[in-house]
């Protein structure tokens, strides 16, 4: 019995030190001192990256993220609840910027259960890298159709009121 459950324990671990390996319960010794969570500072600086930063830069962003997992062995369940406080943050900003879910995550993606569906953590945050970058575009969208709407008033303005002799930069 005792065995058994080392053996579920350690096949849980799969998640965090990846599947396909051999995994033996003194690898995952657990420090339960550690209380690791996806802090203010990461969100704004994940928020920041996915805003105004390439492809490139938000990739390297969520790895950085993502290694303070990789360097600590905790309980399953703090791994969980700082995924789900990473989604948290992702999901309030795409609230912020109108942006529809179904057109960002896979269509088995599930934001709530966000590690069900995967094998390791590094497929999850190569996952998590695309849902970024989709954030991005997607927003880089809206602004370039803003800016455009912008233009397109003060073009139309500037038509309508060209004789004008008061239209001037200030007024337009």
């Amino acid at each position: 019995s005792y065995a058994k459950n080392e053996a579920i324990s350690a096949l849980d671990y799969r998640l965090v030190l990846g599947d396909g390996k051999a995994i033996a319960y003194e690898d995952i010794a657990q420090d339960t001192t550690i209380s690791l969570s996806f802090q203010e500072q990461d969100s704004k600086t994940l928020s920041s990256a996915i805003r105004l930063a390439s492809s490139l830069e938000i990739k390297e962003t969520v790895s950085s993220i993502f290694g303070q997992l990789y360097r600590h062995k905790m309980p399953l369940d703090r791994y969980h609840v700082f995924v789900m406080e990473l989604m948290l943050s992702l999901l309030k900003m795409m609230e912020q910027y109108q942006i529809d879910s179904k057109a960002i995550f896979a269509k088995n993606f599930d934001p709530y259960h966000p590690l069900k569906q995967f094998n390791s953590l590094v497929e999850f945050e190569k996952e998590l890298t695309r849902i970024c970058v989709a954030i991005s575009r997607s927003i880089q969208e809206q602004r370039v159709h803003a800016s455009k709407a912008v233009v397109s008033s003060v073009m139309e303005y500037i038509q309508e009121n060209f004789a004008n002799p008061t239209l001037n930069v200030e007024t337009i």
